[in-house]
């Protein structure tokens, strides 16, 4: 038991010496590698900012969050007012709803000039 706590350190030391050792060449390779992705988001940064622009130029301005309420307020009163007279014309029974008489239904035409008075 005493010989396995005393080879433990020298096991965990020279597990863990390639670990301490990676550091330098691992931030080089990383470095390399960071400023190649860090380029090619900013590319794609770039690009998709010029793919919105297009869009936007070519479906015309966006609306402002001002404009989008405003929008959507009157779309509810027009909903409401549509609603209501939609309501209100089912709510009269069929028995109380007058029929209009077909011959006042048409429009009158004057008479000719010889049948005047």
């Amino acid at each position: 038991m005493r010989s396995i706590l005393r080879t433990l350190p020298l096991v965990l030391a020279s597990v863990c010496a390639p670990l301490w050792a990676a550091p330098e060449g691992y931030l080089r390779i990383s470095d390399q590698q960071r400023n190649e992705l860090r380029g090619a988001v900013e590319g794609h940064r770039a690009a998709r900012r010029d793919e919105v622009q297009r869009e936007d130029a070519a479906a015309g301005r966006r609306l402002t969050a001002a404009e989008r309420l405003e929008l959507r307020e009157q779309l509810r009163r027009q909903w409401r007012e549509s609603s209501a007279a939609l309501h209100s014309a089912e709510s009269q029974p069929a028995e109380r709803m007058v029929p209009v008489p077909v011959a006042d239904a048409l429009p009158t035409r004057p008479a000719a000039r010889s049948q005047r008075p």
